[in-house]
């Protein structure tokens, strides 16, 4: 688990971090592309954030795509891939947040999908069908208008409710499981390391960040 002042530290760190990386490879990175913001009243409210594209999976698409719409906005530059075109109502826009739970002392995954061209946002279903997810990692799951859960669990995986420093809907990843799972990654990836308490984090945050994107494609 992380305390408020180590989550705004590790943010920090690795956007820092990341910005000293090539700049070619933000479109594919899960690493790249955020940006911290400090709520402009109360202090212990910031957050990361980015925006992405995305794409809606056609029912019979006849390319399959499992990538963001920037990954494949690089490869139309290619004249071999010229056949791959998009229509715009495939074109998503994801908002992503990553906000710190004090309940659960860990960060949240938060986001929100909406139509690129009309604003619209999707419903669940949708949501769930767009490139953000990987395929297939929602099947087995039930899906309401507003959660999405595994048979017999405690509680959703998915959720909507209001995003804790903007106040707005957001879908989100309940962290109730997080700081066992990333407790225990920590361990293991430290176990011949010296590291000291920076390294620490931004490595605690890394693994986060491997784990949300065991199911969504960021």
């Amino acid at each position: 688990m992380l305390t408020r002042a180590q989550f705004d530290a590790a943010c920090k760190a690795l956007i820092h971090k990341q910005g000293q990386a090539p700049s070619k490879s933000i479109a594919v990175s899960p690493l790249q592309g955020w940006h911290w913001h400090e709520h402009p009243h109360y202090p212990n409210f910031g957050y990361m954030s980015r925006t992405v594209n995305v794409l809606r999976r056609l029912d019979n698409p006849t390319v399959t795509v499992d990538e963001s719409i920037d990954d494949v906005v690089c490869e139309e530059s290619d004249p071999s891939a010229a056949d791959m075109t998009f229509g715009p109502d495939q074109i998503l826009t994801c908002e992503q947040h990553v906000v710190f739970s004090a309940t659960f002392r860990v960060p949240a995954f938060y986001f929100t999908v909406h139509s690129a061209t009309s604003g619209a946002p999707l419903s669940l279903p949708e949501v769930l069908q767009s490139t953000l997810f990987k395929i297939g990692t929602m099947d087995d799951f039930e899906v309401t208008p507003y959660a999405a859960s595994l048979p017999a669990s405690a509680f959703p995986v998915l959720s909507h409710g209001d995003h804790p420093t903007l106040n707005v809907p957001c879908w989100y990843f309940h962290p109730c499981e997080t700081a066992s799972v990333i407790d225990e990654l920590v361990r293991e990836a430290q176990k011949d390391d010296d590291w000291d308490e920076q390294t620490i984090l931004i490595r605690w945050l890394e693994l986060w960040f491997m784990v949300v994107s065991s199911i969504v494609n960021l």
